[in-house]
């Protein structure tokens, strides 16, 4: 988000389009996939630590050892996640966190 740069005559920038020259989008979009599903699983872990800390410190220690033994959806189960690709998940996740900052 650069409001303040001049895009001089090209629209299709000016109205937001700039994220587009990131060739890894293209080359590799599950660089941004990954980027994602890993935030909402941080976004549940953060939701989570607010009621239990010390508990879900615990289980994110435990995720981490696990990395790299199982699937991702696995993992987010055995970590009591709900996976990112859950119908749902992304809203729940949301509205608490537009709620924490009051927007």
């Amino acid at each position: 988000y650069l409001p303040w740069r001049d895009y001089g005559d090209l629209p299709h920038v000016a109205d937001g389009g700039f994220w587009q020259f990131q060739r890894h989008i293209y080359l590799s979009p599950f660089y941004y996939i990954d980027y994602t599903l890993a935030q909402t699983c941080a976004l549940q872990l953060w939701v989570r630590s607010q009621r239990d800390p010390a508990g879900t410190l615990a289980a994110y220690h435990a995720l981490c050892v696990r990395g790299g033994q199982a699937p991702f959806q696995q993992l987010a189960k055995g970590a009591g996640l709900v996976s990112p690709f859950h119908a749902g998940c992304l809203r729940d996740v949301v509205a608490k966190a537009k709620e924490a900052l009051a927007v």
